[in-house]
């Protein structure tokens, strides 16, 4: 933290590792990766159809 810090006491360490030992933390990790693989399917298939409405042009 630098020197002019107004709030030395909220320090993001403080929360380092919380989670570490919940039994629901691979699960919760998990079901993250699959929402963003699930986002990015759809991203691609909308840009698919971006891409193919261009090339109609």
């Amino acid at each position: 933290m630098s020197a002019g810090d107004p709030f030395p006491h909220l320090s993001w360490m403080e929360f380092a590792g919380m989670y570490a030992n919940n039994p629901l933390f691979d699960e919760v990790l998990a079901d993250i990766a699959a929402y963003r693989y699930e986002i990015d399917v759809d991203m691609e298939d909308y840009y698919r159809q971006v891409d193919a409405k261009e090339i109609v042009k």
